[in-house]
């Protein structure tokens, strides 16, 4: 039955996503936010294109930084 359950509810995400699709991205942004956090969904926006640009730049001063000890930190 719980097998069942699990494919039954994976097999309908997409029918979710195409018939609520506000109201997947409003249970997304309180999972991820929690409860009263959050004034609009678009402040979700905002956090992960933070943690993306915070992510990149230390992938960017490691890469760098790796770069220097061989000597050929001129390749970035």
């Amino acid at each position: 039955d719980q097998a069942l359950f699990y494919w039954d509810s994976i097999v309908a995400i997409p029918r979710a996503i195409k018939h609520y699709k506000k109201e997947t991205l409003r249970l997304i942004a309180e999972i991820s936010m929690g409860t009263g956090a959050l004034a609009m969904i678009g402040g979700t926006v905002v956090v992960v294109g933070f943690l993306t640009l915070f992510t990149g730049g230390t992938i960017a001063v490691q890469g760098y930084s790796s770069l220097a000890n061989i000597g050929v930190e001129a390749l970035t």
